[in-house]
C-alpha cells in the first residue's frame, strides 16, 4: 500500500458516520487517539506500565508531562511508516496541527490482538518464556516507543546510538509485585543480533541507518552495551552508566564518554569486552534459564508512579485536528529502513503542505 492510498483510507475514515469517528482516550499519563472501539486497550495498559517504570526509575525527577499516541490500523500505519516498524516515536508533529506538538507515539495494532498477557506477575513466579509477559509484541513496541520520548524529553542531545540502545534494553521491562509491593524491573534477556565495531556507533544519525544489517546490528550493538553496563558481572559496573548519561546528555562527544566510562579503554578494547558478553548472553539464551532471576534490576514503583488502571475518559476529536495531523505524517520521510525514532532536526525539514 502507498501512502496516497494510506492517506485516502485515512480521510474516508474522518469524514465517515459514526463507526468510523476518532476518539480521544485519555488515562493520567496518556492521551490515544483511536477509530477502533477495542483494539486499542491493551496498548494502551502497557502504555500506562512503560511510564510507570521509567518514571520510577532512570527518569526519576524528570517531568515528562502527559504523552500523545496515535493508534492506527495497520493497512494506515504501513501507508506511513512501512512494514518493519512495530511503531515510531516522534520528537514533534511537523505543521500547524495541534496534536503532538511536544511529540507523538504512533502504535499500530497487530500485536494487540494476539493473546493479551498480563504485564503485573507475582515476585517469586519465574515466567515460563523468557521475559514472559514482555514478550507480548504490544508491549514491546509501546515500551520501545515511550522510552525514546522520555529520553527525547529529558536528554535532548542525546545521540541515536544511545535512543536505539536503551529502547531496546527497557522494551523488555516488567511491572511486578510482592504482594505489597510493585517493582519496574529491568534486564530480561532479549536475543541479541551480530554485533558492529563500537566506533561506528557514535556519528550514525537518522540518514545513515537504511543499511539492513546496520540497523538491526546497530541496536543490537547500542543495547549490548547498556545491557553489559547494567548487569554484567553481577552489576559490578552500573556505576558507568550515570557518566555517560550525563556525558551524552550534556553533547559530549560519544567516543570520548563511553572510552572514559571504560576507565580510557580504547574501541578495539570495548569490542572485546562487548564480544565476551555477547557471548556470555548467547549461552544464556540457549538455556532454559534466561531470565536472570524475577527481577534483574528492580525499582520500587510509588503510589503517586502506579499505573492509571481506572477507566479512561473518552470523547470525540474534531476531524479538522485529525485531518491536520495525517497531513503532517504524510509529509514525513518514510522509507521502511530509517529509524522508529524521528529527531527534532529531521522534523524540522519537513514541510507540510496547507489544507
Amino acid at each position: 500500500m502507498n501512502r496516497a492510498l494510506a492517506f485516502s483510507l485515512v480521510a474516508a475514515a474522518l469524514v465517515g458516520g459514526c463507526a468510523q469517528s476518532w476518539n480521544r482516550v485519555e488515562t493520567e499519563h496518556v492521551t490515544l487517539y483511536t477509530s477502533t472501539d477495542l483494539l486499542y486497550k491493551e496498548t494502551l495498559r502497557q502504555l500506562e506500565n512503560a511510564h510507570a517504570s521509567l518514571s520510577s526509575s532512570f527518569f526519576r525527577g524528570k517531568d515528562v508531562g502527559k504523552v500523545e499516541v496515535l493508534f492506527l490500523d495497520d493497512p494506515e500505519f504501513i501507508g506511513y511508516f512501512g512494514n518493519f516498524r512495530n511503531g515510531a516515536a516522534l520528537a514533534a508533529v511537523p505543521g500547524d496541527g495541534e496534536i503532538g506538538k511536544k511529540g507523538l507515539l504512533v502504535l499500530r495494532p497487530h500485536a494487540a490482538t494476539l493473546q493479551a498477557v498480563s504485564q503485573e506477575t507475582t515476585l517469586g513466579e519465574v515466567p515460563s518464556a523468557g521475559p514472559g509477559a514482555a514478550l507480548n509484541r504490544a508491549g514491546l513496541a509501546a515500551k520501545e516507543m515511550m522510552t525514546h520520548l522520555f529520553v527525547e524529553r529529558a536528554m535532548p542531545q542525546a545521540p541515536l546510538w544511545f535512543h536505539e540502545g536503551f529502547a531496546a534494553y527497557v522494551r523488555t521491562s516488567e511491572i511486578r509485585s510482592d504482594g505489597q509491593r510493585t517493582f519496574a524491573c529491568f534486564g530480561y534477556p532479549q536475543p541479541p543480533e551480530s554485533l558492529l565495531p563500537v566506533s561506528s556507533l557514535w556519528d550514525v544519525d537518522f540518514n545513515d541507518y537504511a543499511a539492513p544489517e546496520r540497523r538491526g546490528w546497530f541496536q543490537s550493538t547500542g543495547y549490548l552495551l547498556i545491557d553489559y553496563i547494567m548487569h554484567a558481572d553481577g552489576g559490578a559496573h552500573r556505576q558507568m552508566m550515570m557518566p555517560i548519561v550525563e556525558g551524552v546528555s550534556s553533547g559530549q562527544p560519544s567516543a570520548e564518554v563511553v572510552q572514559a566510562a571504560f576507565g580510557g579503554a580504547a574501541p578495539e578494547a570495548i569490542d572485546e569486552i562487548l564480544g565476551l558478553h555477547k557471548q556470555a548472553f548467547d549461552q544464556m539464551m540457549s538455556t532454559q534459564n534466561q531470565v536472570r532471576g524475577n527481577c534483574p534490576y528492580g525499582v520500587i514503583v510509588t503510589d503517586e508512579r502506579r499505573p492509571d488502571e481506572r477507566a479512561p475518559r473518552i470523547s470525540p476529536v474534531e476531524p479538522a485536528k485529525m485531518e491536520a495531523l495525517f497531513r503532517a505524517l504524510d509529509a514525513l520521510p518514510a522509507r521502511d529502513e530509517y529509524p522508529p525514532y524521528y529527531p527534532p532536526a529531521v522534523i524540522a525539514k519537513v514541510k507540510v503542505p496547507k489544507a
